[in-house]
C-alpha cells in the first residue's frame, strides 16, 4: 500500500441487489454524518490518482477542537482502512515562517466504507459504524422515495440542471448537455414513478432527440436515472445508441461530477460493474459571447502556504455553485490544533486593490468552534461558535492564490499535489524561489469549451525525445494520441529556460494566425486545467478578458496509463 508522510485530514441508504459492489471512488469534497448537528464534526476527503487523503475535523472528549489526518489506499471493496495521527507543538498557518510541528500517533484507526460516491460508513477504533454523506450547501436537492437515509427521510439528490461534459477513455466518446428541467411533462399518463425529465438545450449536433429521467416515486424499484432516446435515433446513429445504455445511480450523483455506467449491449441490469463515463458540472452560466464566466475557482482539495514546514497546516477548498468554503487546519498560540471554517460568494467583480493580478475573489466569515462531541459519538452534541475573523481570498489562477486574515498581510498559498508524476517548470515563486511544480498533464483528459457547446477526449502521452543541439528553451512536450479529438494536437511546457516562460504552449490541430492559444503554468491543476483561446476573428465580444474564451479540462480517473 502506498502512504504518504506530509501534513499540510448497516449503510443507511438502501441498497439494491442489482447495484454489485464494485470499487467506488468517493467524491472529493466535504462529508459529515447523518447526526452531525447543526455545528458539528466533518470529513475532508480528496483523491489523487491512487492515494486517497483524509482529514477528520472534531473535537476530543473534552469539547476542544482537534483534527486528524490519514493517507492511505480505496481498497477493491470501497474501503479505506488507515491509522489517524495526529500532530502537537505546531505554529499558526497566518503567522510567518510558522515552525514545524511532531507528529505522533494518537492510537486511533479509521474505516470508511463507500458503498456509493455520495454515501458510505465511518468507524473510527471498531466503533458502531455510522453512515456518512457528502454535504451539499449551495445546490437544491429533489426529493426521491427510492432511497431513504437512517433518519428515515427521502433521499435528496442534487439537482442537476446546468450545463455538463461527459466522457469515457474506453470508448473515446464524450457528451456534452446543458439539462433543464422538464418535470414530469414528457410522460402522459405520468409514469408511475413520476420521474423528473432533464431534456438538454443543446442537443446533440446530429439532432438526436433523449431526455435524462429521474425517478421520485417508488411503485416500482429504480434507484438510477437514465437516458431515454429515441428508437429510430438509437437503429440509425452510434452516439445515440451509446446514449440509451447510459445511466447513473441516485447515490452517484454529485454537486459537481456523477459517475454513469453503461449496459453491455443486450444486458437489461444495472450494475456499479459496468464501464463507467464519468461526467462533471461545468460551473458557467454562457447566454451571449460577453457573458462568458470568467472566474476561476480553487482546485478542489489540500492547499499549502508557500512558507509551509515539512509537518504544518492545511486548507481545503470545496465549491458548489457560487460559494467556496474553506476549511483551515492549523495551530493556536499554544501549538494545540485548532481548525476554522468559512463560506463566501466568489465572483470577478469589484476586486480589491491588490498586485498579484487576480480574476476572482471571496470574502469570507471564518469562524472557530469549541464544546463540540467527538465524531463518533453516539449522542452528538452541537458546539458553540465561538471566535470570528475576516479573510480574504485573491485567485489568480486555479492552483495559486493569495489569502489574508483581518485586513493583515496576503500569503501566498497554492494546491498540494500528491498522487501523480510531478513536472518542475522554470518558473520560480518570487517569495521563496523555489521552482514550480505542478502535476504532469500526462493522460486522459476530458476537454470541454466554456459555453459547453463542444466537448472531446484528450491522451496526452509524454514525449522523451530531445532536439540536438538543444534549443535555448528546453521543451518537455505532450503530445495527443487520442484518436477521436480534433482540436488539440498537444502541447510543450518549458523545463529549463533561457528566458522566463510563464505558460505551456498550445498547438492546435487546424493552425489558424487569428488564433492564439496558452496553458498558463498556475492553471495546470492535479485534475483541472483551463486553456485559453483568443479569437481574432470576433471582434464583437468586447476587450480583456471577454475576448478570451477558455477550454475546461478534468482528468478522467482513474486515468490510463499512457
Amino acid at each position: 500500500m502506498k502512504k504518504l508522510s506530509f501534513i499540510t485530514l448497516s449503510v443507511g441508504l438502501l441498497l439494491f441487489s442489482s447495484a454489485l459492489s464494485a470499487k467506488v471512488i468517493p467524491s472529493d469534497g466535504h462529508w459529515r454524518t447523518y447526526d452531525d448537528p447543526a455545528i458539528g464534526s466533518g470529513i475532508n476527503i480528496r483523491t489523487q490518482g491512487d492515494i486517497t487523503m483524509v482529514i477528520v475535523f472534531t473535537y476530543r472528549e473534552d469539547g476542544s477542537p482537534v483534527w486528524y489526518y490519514a493517507t492511505g489506499e480505496i481498497d477493491d471493496n470501497g474501503v479505506f482502512d488507515v491509522p489517524l495521527m495526529e500532530t502537537k507543538n505546531g505554529e499558526n498557518i497566518f503567522n510567518n515562517s510558522p515552525q514545524t510541528a511532531e507528529v505522533f500517533d494518537p492510537e486511533k484507526r479509521i474505516r470508511l466504507n463507500f458503498n456509493a460516491t455520495e454515501t458510505g460508513t465511518l468507524s473510527i477504533n471498531d466503533s458502531e459504524p455510522k453512515p456518512i454523506h457528502t454535504y451539499r450547501f449551495d445546490i437544491d436537492g429533489i426529493e426521491t422515495e427510492q432511497l431513504t437515509t437512517p433518519l428515515g427521510d427521502f433521499y435528496q439528490f442534487p439537482d442537476i440542471t446546468g450545463q455538463w461534459a461527459m466522457g469515457s477513455a474506453n470508448d473515446n466518446i464524450s457528451f456534452n448537455f446543458d439539462f433543464v428541467t422538464n418535470y414530469g411533462a414528457l410522460a402522459d399518463p405520468p409514469s408511475p414513478n413520476f420521474h423528473f425529465h432533464f431534456t438538454d438545450e443543446l442537443r446533440e449536433p446530429e439532432g438526436i432527440f433523449y431526455f435524462l429521467s429521474c425517478p421520485t416515486r417508488r411503485a416500482t424499484e429504480a434507484p438510477y436515472c437514465r437516458f431515454y432516446v429515441n428508437q429510430n435515433d438509437v437503429e440509425t446513429n452510434e452516439r445515440a445508441a451509446v446514449l440509451n445504455r447510459l445511466y447513473v445511480f441516485l447515490d452517484d450523483i454529485g454537486m459537481n461530477t456523477m459517475t454513469f455506467h453503461l449496459q453491455p449491449e443486450g444486458d437489461e441490469t444495472y450494475s456499479r460493474e459496468h464501464p463507467t463515463y464519468q461526467a462533471f458540472r461545468l460551473n458557467t452560466g454562457f447566454d451571449e459571447p460577453n457573458d462568458i464566466d470568467t472566474r476561476l475557482f480553487p482546485n478542489e482539495g489540500h492547499w499549502r502556504t508557500l512558507d509551509d514546514p515539512e509537518i504544518g497546516s492545511g486548507i481545503n477548498f470545496h465549491s458548489q455553485g457560487d460559494v467556496v468554503m474553506m476549511t483551515v487546519f492549523t495551530y493556536n498560540e499554544a501549538g494545540e490544533p485548532i481548525w476554522y471554517m468559512a463560506t463566501g460568494e466568489l465572483t470577478s467583480e469589484s476586486i480589491p486593490d491588490n498586485d498579484f493580478n487576480a480574476n476572482s475573489w471571496a470574502n469570507l466569515e471564518m469562524f472557530t468552534t469549541k464544546g463540540g462531541t467527538p465524531i463518533d459519538s453516539v449522542e452528538p452534541v452541537s458546539a458553540d461558535l465561538d471566535q470570528f475573523y475576516d479573510v480574504t481570498l485573491l485567485l489568480s489562477a486555479q492552483q495559486m492564490a493569495h489569502l489574508n486574515i483581518n485586513g493583515g498581510a496576503f500569503k501566498e498559498i497554492k494546491s498540494y499535489q500528491f498522487g501523480f508524476p510531478e513536472f518542475i517548470a522554470n518558473h520560480y515563486y518570487p517569495e521563496t524561489g523555489d521552482p514550480l511544480k505542478f502535476a504532469s498533464p500526462e493522460g486522459w483528459w476530458l476537454m470541454a469549451e466554456e459555453n459547453g457547446s463542444e466537448s472531446a477526449l484528450v491522451h496526452l502521452v509524454k514525449d522523451t525525445s530531445k532536439l540536438t543541439p538543444p534549443p535555448p528553451t528546453d521543451w518537455t512536450e505532450f503530445i495527443n494520441v487520442a484518436a477521436s479529438s480534433s482540436w488539440i494536437s498537444g502541447m510543450r511546457c518549458p523545463e529549463n529556460a533561457a528566458y522566463i516562460w510563464m505558460r505551456c504552449q498550445v498547438y492546435m490541430t487546424d493552425f489558424d494566425n487569428s488564433i492564439s492559444t496558452y496553458l498558463s503554468l498556475t492553471n495546470i491543476g492535479v485534475d483541472t486545467m483551463r486553456i485559453y483561446y483568443r479569437d481574432g476573428n470576433r471582434p464583437d465580444i468586447g476587450d480583456y478578458p471577454s475576448h478570451y474564451f477558455y477550454y475546461n479540462f478534468y482528468r478522467i480517473n482513474p486515468p490510463l496509463q499512457p
